[in-house]
């Protein structure tokens, strides 16, 4: 999870004619809240902490003052980095493989063979 609440924090949700002030988790009903239930701190198994939140929310227990827009470029730009990397090895090695296959072809490896198994198998008949 990222631990952050609304694109740049908290308030998108406040001055949002759009959000939806209710909402149920674990069949637990919470009417009239100020932001959503992903804006609390969750802990490991994911309940919602009982340090208050989602009837009250503040720094302690909750990630109100942190958007999402900073963590979630992180971790798309950590997974960039990996693709990216990923790319240019595959890239190299198809270059390689290309390369490999014009030297061989230039050599006339491949047609020398050719001619080699055309006398075996005239022997063989």
């Amino acid at each position: 999870m990222l631990k952050c609440c609304g694109v740049n924090d908290g308030e998108d949700f406040t001055k949002s004619t759009n959000f939806w002030r209710n909402d149920t988790y674990v069949g637990e009903s919470y009417t009239d809240i100020k932001y959503p239930l992903i804006c609390c701190k969750w802990n490991g198994s994911h309940p919602v902490t009982n340090d208050g939140c989602p009837k009250s929310y503040t720094d302690r227990n909750s990630n109100i003052n942190r958007g999402c827009m900073d963590p979630l470029k992180d971790v798309i730009f950590q997974y960039l980095d990996i693709a990216a990397y990923a790319l240019i090895g595959v890239s190299v090695l198809l270059f390689i493989i290309v390369l490999l296959t014009v030297a061989l072809i230039r050599s006339g490896g491949a047609r020398k063979q050719y001619q080699v198994d055309t006398k075996l198998m005239s022997n063989i008949q």
